[in-house]
């Protein structure tokens, strides 16, 4: 059996699977995505694909099942950290890969369509093709840039927040006659993205906070706990920790000497707060 005709066709996938691979796994090596962004990262398979597919017409299924298939690198490095840490972290394992493969296929294959219409139909150079593609690899980097501004809004909202949720604290201390703090978000006068809602640990929070109360707002999660399961205290912790998904490195905790600590989001948990500053 020849080798070129088989080599023909492993190498023809294989161009669009490294570049998908590479605009899929930018999100995750520049700023510690969850997953890559919905609408920017479509838009760059789309043009990676056409592009290619300009290259050559006759391999556009190739070049768009190979662009779309590049999201399982970095979903597969990011499943192998996330099994060595904790092997029940992913029992959904194959829906995670059809959701990844589901997003990134439909794009990539739209674009090879698109892409080798163009080429079969206008003659365009190769080099056309090879600059469509650059432009979309182009698209996902400079993508990046707007995405640290985000996050570092997204920490700095949360900081503000939790600062502010701090000072609440103290006043509500200031006018309690039995000088305690209260474990109930809705008495500290700040807006939310969710509803307030009663939490209770499995066992107490480093030792001492038996529970208290959970809200959403801006990516971020924060709650408040208490050194006793009520609704008055005469000890506090408040953490703000980003939301699955959301864009925020750090997670962040105060307790009632208003000094607010960070450590980043992979460290933290809810029966404490580093002092990563």
């Amino acid at each position: 059996m020849a080798l070129g005709p088989v080599l023909g066709k492993v190498f023809k996938p294989f161009v669009g699977f490294a570049v998908g691979a590479f605009i899929c796994s930018l999100p995750y090596l520049l700023y510690s995505a969850q997953f890559p962004p919905l609408a920017i990262t479509a838009v760059a398979l789309i043009l990676a694909s056409a592009g290619l597919a300009i290259m050559r017409p006759s391999d556009k299924w190739w070049s768009g099942i190979g662009v779309g298939a590049g999201i399982l690198v970095p979903m597969g490095a990011i499943i192998a950290i996330d099994l060595q840490r904790d092997p029940t972290s992913h029992n959904l394992l194959p829906f995670e890969i059809a959701f990844g493969l589901a997003f990134a296929m439909p794009g990539a294959l739209a674009g090879a369509w698109l892409g080798g219409f163009i080429g079969r139909t206008a003659h365009v150079p190769a080099m056309a093709g090879a600059a469509v593609t650059a432009i979309g690899v182009l698209t996902a980097a400079i993508h990046v840039p707007f995405v640290f501004a985000e996050r570092a809004a997204l920490e700095a909202e949360a900081r503000t927040k939790l600062q502010a949720l701090v000072t609440a604290q103290d006043r509500f201390h200031s006018s309690n006659r039995g000088g305690d703090y209260t474990c109930n978000l809705k008495e500290l006068g700040q807006t939310f993205d969710t509803p307030v809602r009663w939490h209770k640990p499995l066992r107490p929070v480093a030792g001492i906070y038996q529970g208290g109360t959970w809200v959403a707002a801006g990516g971020y999660e924060f709650m408040l706990l208490c050194r006793h399961w009520g609704r008055r205290s005469n000890r506090f912790r408040l953490t703000a920790a980003p939301a699955r998904g959301a864009l925020g490195r750090w997670a962040y905790c105060a307790e009632a000497d208003g000094t607010i600590r960070q450590v980043g989001r992979g460290r933290y948990n809810e029966t404490g707060c580093g002092t990563d500053q």
